[in-house]
């Protein structure tokens, strides 16, 4: 399981204009022109402003729900989950169109685009803001006098003591098996894994959301292959001494050479001071065995945040 971040609902509507110079002779006299007005970046749909809640349940309900609610690894848009949270004031509607308009809906963002007033970007997500959060879109204040969306100072969320479903990168259920068995020496079963999906024929997780399922079934996971490893006498764990392997080594010379070798591996890097001082309070729940020492801290790095 890695740690890497938050989704919302839709994308970017952007039709250019010009302008064209028409008039007759040139007169004698020289007269004064009248300024131009250059064209808006983005200009007004045609057709007149999009439905933003006919938008929202056409292309945004299948994942989010039709009450904004979320389903499995969509988050929720309500006002009480963590994206209401973070996007309750109105400096946050200008980065919620912009998201929208470069993003959504998921897989297919030129579906519904545009961030001026009318576009289907502005709309749906004027949409969610009103509907799932309660507040007022005023466009005197985030738009310009084109009609185009202007940025707003931005006002940091107050301190709330509830959270949402955290959005990390999470491997693969194939990709766990694969890793786990190239640096262990075992079978590894990820069956118990919660169930990966399909984007553009790829086999991912890559939106995927860390939840308590989630997290009981990757610790289920870790203990079930350190109590394997440890059957096959840690064998097939490269830099780990002979001694440590067989359990006759010193607990703590041995939970260092775990963490110097594996630990790096799963990583990706070297473990911190204070990462070595957290695994080094697993010792004295070992019963003085360096067997179950390394057992307990494999588990332990498998279950990391960071692997």
């Amino acid at each position: 399981m890695k740690v890497s971040a938050v989704p919302l609902a839709l994308t970017a509507l952007c039709i250019s204009a010009c302008t064209a110079n028409i008039g007759g002779e040139r007169p004698d006299t020289e007269t004064e022109t009248p300024p131009t007005t250059p064209p808006p970046t983005t200009p007004p749909p045609t057709g007149g402003p999009v439905d933003g809640a006919a938008v929202y349940a056409a292309e945004c309900a299948v994942c989010h729900g039709p009450e904004g609610r979320g389903s499995g690894t969509n988050p929720s848009l309500r006002a009480e989950s963590e994206f209401g949270m973070r996007h309750a004031n109105l400096s946050a509607f200008p980065r919620l169109v912009r998201y929208n308009d470069a993003s959504m809906p998921f897989g297919r963002p030129t579906a519904c685009v545009g961030t001026r007033v009318g576009s289907c970007g502005f709309e749906v997500s004027r949409y969610i803001y009103e509907t799932f959060l309660g507040q007022t879109v005023d466009e005197a204040a985030v738009t310009d006098e084109n009609g185009d969306l202007m940025d707003l100072p931005e006002v940091k969320p107050p301190c709330v003591d509830q959270y949402a479903a955290r959005q990390i990168k999470l491997l693969a259920r194939h990709e766990v098996k694969a890793t786990l068995e190239s640096l262990l020496g075992v079978t590894v079963d990820v069956a118990g894994l919660p169930s990966d999906f399909t984007l553009a024929g790829f086999t991912t997780q890559v939106n995927g959301v860390a939840t308590q399922p989630h997290v009981q079934a990757y610790f289920e996971l870790s203990q079930r292959v350190a109590v394997d490893v440890r059957n096959a006498a840690f064998g097939g764990i490269a830099d780990l001494s002979a001694a440590c392997a067989a359990g006759t080594g010193a607990m703590a010379q041995c939970q260092t050479e775990l963490l110097d070798g594996l630990g790096r591996r799963l990583f990706r890097r070297a473990l911190t001071a204070e990462e070595r001082a957290d695994y080094a309070e697993l010792l004295p729940l070992s019963d003085n065995d360096t067997n179950i020492a390394l057992e307990l801290t494999l588990s332990s790095l498998i279950n990391a945040p960071v692997f």
